[in-house]
Order: C-alpha cells, then structure tokens, then sequence
C-alpha cells in the first residue's frame, strides 16, 4: 500500500502551453501554470489596503509569473517589470494573460473573491 500524500507531493502537476505573438515579431512563449501559493502571493498583490484592485498590476503580474522562454526555460520578465509591460500594446498583453490565467485556474471569479476577503 502507498502513501498517497507521497505520491500527491513526487507528482508533477505543472501545466504549459505555448503561444506565439506575432506583435512582438512572432516570438513564441510558454506559458506556466503557477502554484498555489505563488497565486495567492499574487493575488494579495494586486490588491490595495482597502480590497480595490490594482488593475495596472494584475496583468503585469500574471506575465511575470507564468512567461518563460521555451528555448531556455528562463522567466521572460523581471520582477520590477510591471512598467515595461503596461507601455505594451494592452490588446497583446490581455491574449497573454487571459492565457496565464487559464493555465493557472485564476477567473475573474477568483479576482472578484480576493476582493471580498479583504
């Protein structure tokens, strides 16, 4: 007989998909789900004191988590990236995140709760 939390903690549970965005001169990326403390690290992030959402942060944070580059593995952004992201074309940063999101199970819903909680 196993040990189930064992074999839970040795699994490899991480999702990636990989997009290309023609904008940014058809550069592929690969996108990696985070886990789930580093989306609840995020998630408090992008909130103020008072539970308002800091919307120029959501994105930013959602790139600098999960983009990496396929060829390398590295991250793609830096922490301190947030600038450099929201001066992107907003319609190529959303393809981007919405796809974050989706690898790493974040909905608006789950948004909508953190802003609820605080």
């Amino acid at each position: 007989m196993g040990n189930l939390r064992e074999q839970i903690a040795e699994t490899n549970d991480e999702s990636r998909t990989r997009i290309t965005v023609p904008e940014w001169g058809n550069v592929d990326l690969e996108i990696r789900s985070m886990s789930a403390g580093d989306r609840a690290m995020m998630l408090n992030r992008i909130m103020d004191d008072n539970g308002k959402l800091k919307t120029q942060h959501l994105y930013p944070q959602m790139l600098i988590k999960t983009v990496y580059d396929p060829t390398d593995g590295q991250p793609v952004f830096k922490s301190d990236d947030t600038d450099l992201i929201n001066s992107k074309n907003a319609s190529v940063v959303e393809r981007i995140a919405t796809a974050a999101m989706q690898t790493s199970g974040i909905s608006e819903d789950a948004i909508e709760e953190k802003k609820d909680d605080s």
